[in-house]
């Protein structure tokens, strides 16, 4: 699907050197663009976000949260899924159905809790090993045999102890029947916007992207990242990848596949998947909403994030991590298709929300709402009642 590109952008926008792509994106919107960030209205960056947080003005908002780290570091996503007691609302749909088993690894207690389970268990159960604060695949590992995992858990406390600063890991159980497209493991990367924090605004574009492996899948070749890290940057670095690989589908391309091969009716992704994202979106939000939302010193601000989901052989979605600055890049055609018009109104539902913010108007309408759905829309900040 080819989107058109939201209305210009009416309020001054800084911009900073690291955001280059999004900069495309919004030079396409006729945008006022500011040199400084003292001098803008809204703020997107990627780099000094830290300070610009703290610095704002009343007037401003800024594409980040004080505390996003709930959702992006994978230790505190885990911990804040595991902990959200069932009483809260959304919580009808079970972690166990959408979340895997997952250990965080952060203390020496909770590595010998893991290796207690692993060494339990038959051999021929992967595990994968994530670092908590890495994106693009990098520092992955996959190991099937108890023995294999005991002498990476003691290497890993050793890193602990020598340096503290080193990367924390999660362990969480590796799915071994995902969906198969062209007989390639495959995962779907979907969009959401927090839009405001009180009270908690959350919609769902309702396009998103789908990556496919190199190579064919099988239970095996556990080191091979062509056949089990379903990840671009990953797959283009290995020495053996194939430039000609279709690498990427857009969810149109997922639901021909889908429908041609017998495994889904027309209009799948609409009236089954999207539903079940939407409740996934819930629960992680509801589930990290108490860390999540704090305010600002001063100004408002919002955030563009990346979910990151596997089906299964039998189409139910798996959330395995949440990303920030979620692969804005227009390297491919799908990206091209789908991206531009995702942010443009991204951006222009965030320039929306802060206007109505400032004048006290409602938001039971937006005018920049054309390709997202509503996940959260809290009326107060004290009403927890209100999910779509």
């Amino acid at each position: 699907m080819q989107y058109v590109l939201s209305r210009p952008l009416a309020t001054t926008l800084y911009c900073d050197p690291a955001s280059a792509n999004a900069r495309i994106v919004f030079e396409k919107m006729q945008t006022q663009f500011a040199a400084a960030p003292r001098d803008a209205d809204l703020l997107w960056m990627r780099r000094g976000y830290t300070q610009a947080l703290q610095d704002l003005a009343p007037h401003q908002a800024i594409n980040h949260l004080p505390n996003e780290r709930a959702l992006i570091d994978k230790n505190d996503l885990a911990r804040g899924l595991q902990s959200r007691p069932d009483t809260l609302p959304g919580a009808a749909l079970p972690l166990a159905d959408f979340y895997p088993q997952t250990f965080c690894l952060e203390t020496e207690a909770e590595v010998e809790q893991f290796r207690a389970v692993v060494n339990a268990e038959p051999k021929g159960v992967p595990w994968i090993m994530k670092p908590a604060d890495l994106s693009q695949g990098r520092g992955i590992k996959i190991f099937d045999q108890p023995e294999a995992v005991t002498a990476w858990l003691d290497q890993h406390k050793a890193r602990r102890r020598q340096d503290r600063k080193a990367s924390t890991f999660i362990a969480q159980r590796y799915l071994t029947n995902p969906l198969l497209l062209s007989h390639r493991k495959s995962e779907i990367r979907i969009y959401f916007l927090v839009l405001t924090l009180f009270p908690l605004r959350v919609l769902l574009c309702n396009e998103g992207t789908v990556r496919l492996n190199t190579l064919p899948f099988e239970l095996g070749q556990w080191d091979n990242p062509l056949i089990h890290i379903t990840n671009v940057y990953q797959q283009k670095k290995h020495p053996d990848y194939d430039p000609d690989a279709v690498l990427k589908w857009g969810f149109s391309d997922l639901e021909d596949h889908l429908v041609a091969t017998g495994q889904a009716e027309p209009g799948f992704i609409a009236q089954q998947l999207r539903p079940k994202l939407k409740a996934i979106l819930r629960h992680t939000l509801r589930a990290a909403q108490t860390v999540l939302t704090q305010p600002p010193p001063q100004g408002s601000c919002f955030a563009l994030l990346g979910a990151d989901i596997i089906l299964d052989a039998a189409l139910n979605p798996w959330l395995t991590e949440v990303q920030k600055g979620p692969g804005l890049s227009l390297d491919d055609a799908v990206k091209r298709a789908v991206l531009p018009a995702m942010l443009a109104e991204a951006i222009a539902l965030a320039e929306e929300a802060r206007f109505k913010t400032l004048n006290q108007q409602s938001m039971a309408k937006l005018q920049a709402q054309s390709n997202f759905e509503w996940v959260i829309n809290d009326d107060s900040a004290s009403t927890l009642s209100s999910d779509p």
